[in-house]
């Protein structure tokens, strides 16, 4: 489970306002998460695992009108938990990035600071900095294409997505993410609400969060 792997239970998620709670859900298989019909405008996703492994984490994103918003909330493992931790991994070794430069890694990580902190551009900037070092790094290029798609730009969004899934076909968030620009790209426009879909959770040990649009 660390180093990016999925959540394996049901984790309670909340979506916060400025007025409070609007909403709560649980995650289903592989920590999916989905919060329809919503208002444009700024929330605050909640996760608070069960047990005493993980702690609670929240992180901010922004809804646009007509265009669903994907996250992933990377869950911080506590120190006392990290010597009972399994040493199992359910992902990909390329999606994990072992051999990632030091220099592109720095970069990736300046591009989840951003996104976290919704500064898109910013983010994208240091995605693709983070490619030029390393071109076949899966996650940044899945998340690339995530921050693409939430600026509408589906096209380039697809292009970034299918270059992740043809250096590893087995990673699962680029393959989830491009099935919704491929969605996207089948709508005509007539949406009137606004979704926070298909929103992940996964566990890194130590890690911060990372925002998938």
């Amino acid at each position: 489970m660390p180093n990016g792997a999925f959540i394996g239970d049901n984790v309670k998620v909340s979506l916060l306002t400025y007025n409070g709670t609007l909403a709560i859900i649980f995650t289903a298989n592989q920590g999916l998460f989905e919060f329809q019909d919503l208002v444009p405008g700024n929330y605050e996703v909640q996760v608070e695992p069960t047990g005493l492994r993980f702690d609670t984490v929240s992180q901010s994103v922004q809804v646009f009108k007509g265009a669903p918003s994907v996250i992933t909330v990377s869950l911080k493992e506590k120190p006392a938990a990290k010597n009972n931790a399994p040493n199992g991994n359910s992902i990909s070794i390329s999606e994990i990035g072992a051999d990632v430069p030091k220099a592109a890694r720095k970069e990736f990580e300046l591009a989840s600071k951003a996104a976290q902190e919704n500064k898109p551009d910013v983010a994208i900037a240091h995605l693709r900095k983070a490619i030029s070092i390393y071109p076949t790094f899966v996650m940044a290029l899945n998340d690339l294409g995530a921050q693409l798609l939430a600026q509408g730009k589906l096209e380039e969004a697809g292009d970034e997505l299918r270059r992740a899934i043809s250096i590893d076909g087995k990673a699962f968030n680029p393959n989830l993410n491009l099935g919704i620009v491929l969605v996207q790209q089948h709508r005509s426009g007539r949406q009137s609400g606004c979704d926070l879909s298909c929103g992940k959770t996964v566990c890194r040990s130590g890690g911060n969060g990372t925002g998938k649009f």
